[in-house]
């Protein structure tokens, strides 16, 4: 049983041909000599240290190896380069196990989240607030929570650890986008049921988004409405043409929602009645001393809007002006 829970928890990117390609990027090479031994190194002069030198930073060997994993490690201090492959392994396998003590799910995580944990092991700027969000599943908020930290805010000579953190980070959003992604899809389940066609007579006409909904969408099938228009498929702006009416369905909940199809005829969807409008026009005429963002604002729609519907330059404006509202 010893050996089996051995085995479980032994490092499987100390074996991951690309992750061990992707340390020695990161860690970079340290010097050898004549032989092809590696030599201790000052991480901060990337020179080699000899007996009776001082070490300005890190004293290191090889492909990152410190003391922690190289205890032997001093200066004047040489390797071989099955070696230094040799403490690569171990290094590895010893900073995996302080990520998996750090993230309590690691072993379940997606390869290159589980690599970006460990990296940021390696460098020792995973804090304990950005491992906290991890275990608290939070992932859409460790990425800004892991770049606030000294080494990425002021990293000195360090400039490449601003792309190794950056790249770690990265990992962690495309992680956090993931889980909404799939969250939105596991909300798309919860469909109504016994959808019957209802009596419309808008079949044939075109829909628009009414004033005021800044947010408007389209799905593919009706779905249980839990206070906001969830499951969202397809996003309209504001006084959009939606789509002309196929049908009009009723579900359990008794809401109408019209299939239409699409503009561009790129395909169909269905939108809820209550969302959308038949008329496609309205119209405000200028009054002296009126201007264009109180316009927008007293009828519920934006000042990006009303230049884009009107195509104005500016925001001046004319009295007797005739403004597009929608």
């Amino acid at each position: 049983m010893i050996r089996l829970k051995s085995l479980l928890t032994e490092s499987a990117l100390a074996s991951d041909t690309d992750f061990r390609k992707q340390v020695k990027t990161w860690e970079g090479e340290g010097p050898v000599d004549e032989k092809g031994n590696y030599l201790a190194y000052d991480d901060a002069t990337k020179q080699a240290v000899q007996p009776g030198q001082a070490v300005q930073g890190t004293l290191t060997i090889g492909y990152g190896t410190t003391k922690s994993v190289y205890p032997k490690l001093k200066p004047g201090t040489k390797i071989s380069a099955n070696q230094a492959e040799e403490l690569l392994t171990k290094g590895i396998q010893q900073h995996e196990e302080r990520a998996r003590a750090m993230v309590t799910k690691y072993d379940s995580l997606p390869d290159y989240v589980r690599r970006a944990i460990v990296n940021a092991v390696y460098r020792g700027d995973l804090g304990p607030n950005a491992a906290k969000l991890m275990n608290a599943e939070k992932w859409s908020e460790v990425s800004a929570e892991y770049l606030n930290h000294p080494n990425y805010k002021n990293p000195g000579k360090f400039r490449g650890v601003v792309k190794r953190m950056k790249s770690n980070a990265d990992a962690f959003d495309t992680y956090a986008k993931e889980i909404a992604k799939k969250k939105e899809q596991g909300k798309s389940k919860n469909l109504l049921k016994k959808l019957k066609t209802t009596n419309t007579n808008l079949v044939g006409k075109m829909l628009y988004t009414k004033p005021g909904n800044l947010q408007t969408y389209t799905r593919t099938a009706p779905v249980v409405d839990n206070g906001i228009i969830d499951n969202v498929d397809n996003k309209l702006r504001a006084a959009s043409p939606i789509g002309t009416v196929i049908k009009a369905v009723k579900g359990e909940d008794s809401k109408i929602w019209y299939l239409v199809k699409y503009p561009d005829g790129s395909g169909t969807g269905y939108v809820r009645n209550d969302v959308v409008k038949t008329t496609n026009s309205k119209y405000y005429i200028v009054k002296p001393g009126d201007q264009l963002l109180k316009i927008a604002v007293d009828n519920a729609t934006t000042l990006d809007n009303l230049r884009s519907l009107n195509m104005l330059r500016n925001t001046d404006l004319t009295p007797g002006q005739k403004i597009r509202l929608y």
